[in-house]
């Protein structure tokens, strides 16, 4: 969605990624970024749809928003458009005021049908009783408080304090020494999860979808740690966790870095969302070492995103 801003055509549709449906509505949400400031409204709360342009850029926003309500609704990364586009909500509402066909401001939208208009509305009303509803999942099954309280009974081999959770299927040998536990209610790309692999990909997404929950979580402790091919060739769930500002030290940090198996992740996240999958359910995750990250990490890449989540953390 970047150059001149054309209406959204079904083949276009067709040809997104579902997996990557939020960012292209935060990507249209950035298009009308001065639309949806509230204090412009507020001046000129009839003015939605005063120029083509804007007709475009907000019926595309719409469809889109409605792709992802239709075929993504437990999306994880949706949490990302009520928390990073905070004036979503009220510039849909006020919009959907603006354009009440009961109002007599039929002449103000020039570029409309009176029909196009009722169509627009009712759209409207669906849009936003979904990303009412997301408030209330947000709120519900997001949420995790600010800091790392939640860690204390994941098995960790780095802090001494977690050593009674260990795992009674983990041997005593050094292996032990190379896997964490994480809640799977941890697993939220949007707040507390970072994924540093490729972009999220449907093909990929679409295999997960078909895997079990036993398929999804299952990681081999007897790989060869010793040997990188070994490890790619396994493809175990891996990652690194790290400390906020808020976190307690003493503890496994809150910010789960992902090495690999960010389509497992984002899928078992998923299911819980639907209500499939218990938050408390413990999986067990292949420990990386800070070498074993890209050579950016350190740099503000990976604080960036920390600062950034523990910010919406605290919203919620």
């Amino acid at each position: 969605m970047t150059g001149i801003v054309k209406p959204l055509t079904a083949k276009n549709i067709d040809s997104l990624e579902r997996s990557e449906l939020v960012n292209h509505v935060l990507s249209g949400v950035s298009l009308i970024e001065k639309e949806i400031r509230l204090n412009e409204l507020q001046e000129k709360p009839d003015l939605a749809f005063a120029d083509k342009g804007r007709i475009i850029k907000i019926g595309n926003l719409i469809k889109l928003l409605e792709l992802l309500m239709k075929e993504c609704k437990h999306d994880p990364l949706t949490p990302n458009i009520l928390l990073q586009a905070e004036e979503l909500l009220v510039f849909l509402k006020q919009l959907l005021d603006s354009i009440n066909p009961q109002k007599d401001t039929l002449g103000q939208f020039s570029a409309m049908s009176r029909r196009d208009i009722v169509n627009v509305n009712i759209r409207l009303e669906k849009i936003i009783a979904y990303l009412e509803a997301w408030k209330k999942i947000l709120k519900q099954k997001i949420h995790l408080p600010l800091g790392n309280a939640h860690t204390e009974d994941c098995y960790h081999p780095e802090f001494p304090k977690t050593y009674p959770f260990k795992p009674s299927y983990l041997p005593d040998d050094y292996r032990s020494n190379f896997f964490f536990e994480a809640h799977i209610k941890e697993l939220c790309p949007a707040l507390t999860t970072i994924n540093i692999s490729h972009p999220y990909k449907d093909l990929q997404a679409d295999y997960q979808d078909s895997q079990s929950l036993e398929r999804l979580t299952y990681v081999n402790i007897n790989v060869d740690l010793v040997s990188d091919v070994a490890i790619e060739e396994v493809d175990n769930i891996r990652a690194l966790r790290v400390h906020g500002p808020s976190d307690n030290k003493q503890y496994p940090g809150s910010y789960i870095v992902l090495k690999g198996g960010h389509h497992r992740i984002r899928e078992i996240y998923k299911r819980y969302l639907e209500g499939r999958v218990d938050g408390n359910l413990k999986i067990l995750i292949q420990l990386v070492q800070l070498k074993d990250l890209p050579q950016w990490w350190g740099k503000p890449n990976i604080k960036e995103e920390i600062a950034k989540r523990e910010v919406l953390r605290r919203k919620i």
